[in-house]
């Protein structure tokens, strides 16, 4: 049996991400009239990227910054602090499968940091970071796939797509949490429900 609510993880993102309760309003009142939770998923992520996008193009020397300073934490913080300071005493006083669990963390403070100092374009600055770290990411796991599909090192490319959209998952969890707040906002419940706009009226509603 359908239910008549819509996927309440979909909404929030679109929620945090937009920063318009109508978009959200918007995409529930279409799923209320008979569209599937692929659906409301699949139109969730375009409103996403589509509010992002617009925030990105209308401030790019803000983007360049983001992007510059996730760039410089990661050099800084994780290529050398984490992999030649954290990484040998970590061997020498734990199980080495353990390090990956606290290898993540500077990337969850990588994308906290990005999305606090972005306000009010947190998430839309994280996710530029986000794309910035997908198009650099690709020699490497290029390389990978190579030496994969000649017969060298097959686990190579395994550890490669993992550790790099763990990271990128990671990093988007603290770009998510640094624009959370620990008090929800009392009108976005009601704005779901009273606003009934257009898709598209919605998007670009979403440029500030």
């Amino acid at each position: 049996m359908r239910s008549n609510h819509a996927p309440v993880l979909a909404a929030w993102l679109v929620d945090r991400f937009c920063g318009e309760p109508a978009v959200a309003g918007d995409l529930i009142e279409e799923f209320r009239e008979g569209h599937s939770s692929v659906w409301f998923w699949r139109q969730s992520l375009i409103a996403i990227l589509a509010c992002s996008s617009a925030r990105i193009w209308d401030h790019k020397w803000l983007t360049i910054r983001a992007v510059t300073m996730g760039f410089l934490f990661a050099w800084i913080v994780i290529r050398i602090g984490m992999k030649e300071i954290v990484h040998p005493w970590w061997d020498a006083v734990a199980p080495p499968a353990w390090y990956p669990a606290i290898a993540l963390l500077p990337w969850l403070v990588n994308g906290w940091l990005i999305g606090r100092l972005h306000r009010p374009y947190s998430l839309a600055m994280v996710l530029a970071y986000a794309v910035w770290l997908v198009i650099r990411s690709a020699p490497p796991v290029y390389d990978a796939a190579v030496d994969a599909f000649t017969g060298v090192g097959a686990g190579a490319l395994a550890f490669e797509l993992w550790s790099r959209a763990s990271s990128l998952l990671i990093m988007i969890c603290g770009g998510v949490l640094s624009s959370t707040r620990l008090v929800p906002r009392r009108s976005s419940h009601r704005a779901w429900k009273s606003h009934r706009i257009p898709a598209a009226s919605a998007f670009f509603g979403c440029r500030r």
